[in-house]
């Protein structure tokens, strides 16, 4: 190629550029309506779906609301239940963990009375223990056998 052909090109240069939004831009945009009332509330959201139904996210979320919904916590009389029947079995809470097939701490914060009120987790206890723990009435009496 003749390079003579190249510089008898026509051609101008063009640059094209666009003003870029930077972050502080934004956040003077979103106080000023926020200010002037143009905006009520801005909340973020998380895209994450894992990070987002994780429960600790969920209390957050559910404090952070209007409405208060109280979390369920394991009934004192069953907590008292376990403990008593646990050391009448003369087993520890290792042992029982392992035999219910849970985390030690679970058996941990159960004790202590800081567990959630978890269903699956008190009838595994049930069958292993061999008293009642679910229901209104009885929390604590023996199972009977089949």
């Amino acid at each position: 190629m003749n390079p003579d052909a190249i510089n008898n090109q026509d051609w101008t240069p063009v640059v094209m550029s666009r003003k870029q939004n930077r972050p502080e831009d934004k956040a003077k945009e979103l106080r000023n309506a926020l200010r002037t009332g143009a905006v009520e509330h801005v909340s973020k959201s998380s895209t994450n779906r894992n990070t987002a139904m994780n429960p600790r996210n969920l209390e957050k979320m559910i404090d952070s609301e209007d409405s208060r919904i109280e979390i369920k916590m394991v009934a004192r009389v069953a907590v008292d239940a376990v403990k008593r029947r646990r050391c009448e079995l003369k087993l520890t809470q290792k042992e029982l963990a392992t035999k219910a097939s849970v985390p030690e701490q679970t058996i941990k914060s159960l004790e202590a009375g800081t567990e959630k009120h978890n269903p699956q987790l008190l009838m595994k206890l049930q069958r292993v223990l061999g008293v009642k723990l679910l229901g209104e009435e009885g929390v604590g009496t023996p199972l009977a056998s089949k």
